[in-house]
């Protein structure tokens, strides 16, 4: 069975030192500039990031641009010319700009300035903020914003920008009505009190000036119980505005009223083919892709590739990664790779909101990842060709491919009897960051068969791993998923309610399990070990969180688990109706998440890994986050 995430996540070792993000400064000249005028962007990286930003070739900052109109925003790449130690670029603003984004990197590595990115409000030729740009920014700031610009929640940020937009521009509806519903959340007002802000800033139902607008106006209706009036301004908007986002974001509705997995492909396919620029369009595929191959419906998700256009490579590697395991599918698999391989050439898939350098580099990585499920497939009839696919695979993903055909290239080496190359590529895939316990393993084997004691080989293999160090933290870094904190409460065993976000300022690692899952009970010895090294720390919090128990007493059935694997002592929570579970859309157990100290959700691993590499791994991964400074 073909299954290439269980090599994803990264190798661990301890660490002496982390890796941070890059925190450099940006700078604007003019500070207020205006719509259709030339920006001047002026990065200093910190001192520890020089010599990395020394070594890079194609330094340059991204200006995501927010438009007035209700476009999806546009991405600018802005080469960097190094002056001393600062780097210097100039873009024009396009001349219905509001407001931009704005990072800097290499096309794999940003510095985002730890999330909050630099701002750019635009200016009008009265010297003031024009319309709107303080609402694009406030709106930025709830994380909003699409792909890889999702800000840092700041709701202070946002309301200090409402409120600019609604003293400079009495009239913004839209800017009134977020400002009452972002007071009432942060508890500034009463329910009540935001309801009557409401219905006075509404008043009587009036025509929408714009798409924005008349979301805007449904979500307070709604508020408001005039539910009826919020339908018939948002069917009023949508004939207006035919060609805005706003009828596929109506449309995308209907999707929620999906009965059936054939049921919500039918309607995912129908929205593809109405809206084939959708701005959701991977994460549509995506759900579908998930949706169909974990119902084993392997029929559905061909008709999808079928007949689905504008599919992007990431896509079709999520698909064949699930029909590359259906013998009589293989032939049909190979097809799409090599779709998806013509897709990382088409420049017509790029959304616009993802500058070119950083596609360029999301597209190599695709086409890594697709010649390495080619390599999978292929090991068992075609070894020779899949070699070639496997060193491809390699060779294209550099610093950021993936393990997998590190390991699937080792062992292959190794069933070949090609023992010789096979030890080389182990020491390379090592010596960069790439061990999986299947090289190491494969290294003992052939290294020991050459004459070497154990005790050798054990020194150089530390001594390799040594190497890799540095390569492994700056992947890690650029691995970590970066996603806001999703809150819930568990029980302990004595009944005593708990919140994820009471752990804040401590690295959590939550492993969702249940009494029958048999791999949840193989992971335990490993996951013990991890905890007898971290459970005096107090910056670490351990939560194996009990869920889907097939019995209405679950801590009975966890008690009995328990009382016949005493050795077991890590802490046992328990997610009440598996409300919390659901909030992190687990499909499959055991699945750990990696929290870092302000909350967000960082690493993701499913399934379990043998105890030597989980031990390297999770280790590394918990380093990593207690060495970043905890976030305002």
């Amino acid at each position: 069975m073909l299954n290439v995430h269980r090599w994803s996540i990264v190798l661990a070792v301890l660490l002496a030192f982390a890796a941070p993000a890059l925190a450099g400064t940006v700078t604007f000249l003019p500070m207020s500039p205006a719509a259709g005028q030339e920006l001047t962007i002026e990065y200093r990286p910190s001192s520890g990031d020089l010599p990395w930003i020394q070594r890079v070739s194609g330094l340059h900052a991204v200006v995501l641009v927010v438009e007035q109109t209700d476009e999806p925003p546009v991405a600018m790449d802005v080469p960097l010319q190094r002056s001393d130690e600062r780097f210097h670029g100039t873009v024009r603003l396009p001349k219905n700009a509001v407001f931009a984004l704005v990072q800097v990197g290499d096309g794999v590595r940003y510095d985002t300035d730890n999330d909050a990115f630099w701002e750019v409000v635009v200016h009008g030729a009265n010297g003031k903020p024009v319309e709107n740009a303080h609402f694009r920014a406030a709106m930025a700031n709830l994380g909003t914003l699409p792909g890889d610009y999702q800000k840092k929640l700041d709701q202070d940020a946002a309301l200090d920008h409402l409120t600019k937009e609604t003293m400079l521009y009495p009239g913004n509806l839209q800017a009134q009505i977020n400002t009452t519903f972002l007071l009432a959340n942060q508890k500034q007002i009463t329910p009540e009190e935001a309801q009557a802000r409401l219905r006075e800033t509404i008043g009587p139902t009036r025509q929408a000036a714009n798409p924005s607008e008349a979301l805007a106006m449904a979500n307070a209706l709604r508020q408001i119980g005039r539910t009826d009036e919020a339908a018939v301004v948002l069917k009023n908007a949508a004939e207006r505005f035919p060609n805005s986002r706003l009828p596929e974001q109506l449309d995308l509705d209907d999707l929620q009223q999906a009965t059936s997995t054939d049921d919500f492909v039918r309607r995912s396919i129908n929205h593809l083919q109405k809206y084939p620029n959708s701005a959701v369009r991977t994460e549509l595929l995506a759900a579908v892709i998930n949706a169909t191959a974990q119902n084993g419906r392997m029929d559905l998700l061909n008709d999808v590739l079928q007949r689905t256009k504008l599919i992007p490579a990431i896509s079709y590697y999520n698909a064949v990664n699930y029909l590359g395991t259906v013998d009589s599918l293989r032939a049909v698999t190979m097809t799409y790779i090599d779709k998806g391989l013509a897709a990382t050439t088409d420049d017509a898939l790029k959304p616009s909101y993802v500058g070119a350098n950083q596609w360029n580099e999301q597209q190599r990585v695709a086409a890594s990842l697709l010649h390495f499920v080619k390599g999978a497939i292929l090991r068992s009839t075609q070894p020779d060709q899949a070699l070639a696919e496997l060193r491809t695979a390699i060779e294209m993903g550099g610093a950021e491919a993936d393990k997998a055909p590190h390991e699937m290239y080792v062992q292959l080496l190794a069933q070949q009897g090609n023992d010789r190359e096979a030890k080389a590529a182990a020491e390379r895939a090592i010596r960069g960051g790439f061990a999986t316990q299947g090289i190491m393993d494969t290294y003992r084997r052939i290294a020991t068969a050459g004459g070497a004691s154990e005790s050798d080989v054990a020194a150089a293999l530390t001594a390799m791993q040594q190497d890799g160090r540095s390569k492994m933290v700056e992947k890690l870094s650029q691995d970590m998923l970066n996603q806001p904190l999703i809150d819930g409460t568990f029980l302990t065993m004595d009944g005593q309610p708990t919140t994820i976000s009471d752990w804040k300022g401590k690295v959590v690692i939550l492993d969702f399990w249940a009494t029958w899952c048999g791999p949840c009970r193989k992971s335990f010895p490993a996951m013990q070990k991890l905890y007898e090294k971290y459970k005096d720390h107090p910056n670490v919090q351990f939560a194996i969180v009990n869920v889907w128990e097939r019995t209405e007493d679950p801590k009975a059935k966890v008690t009995e688990f328990l009382s016949t694997n005493k050795e077991l002592t890590f802490p046992i929570f328990f997610d009440k109706n598996d409300v919390t579970v659901a909030k992190y859309g687990v499909t499959g157990i055991p699945t750990k998440f990696y929290l870092g100290k302000d909350g967000r959700v960082q690493f993701k691993e499913v399934g379990y890994l043998p105890e030597e590499q989980f031990m390297e791994e999770a280790t590394n991964k918990i380093e990593v986050l207690l060495a970043q400074p905890l976030s305002k």
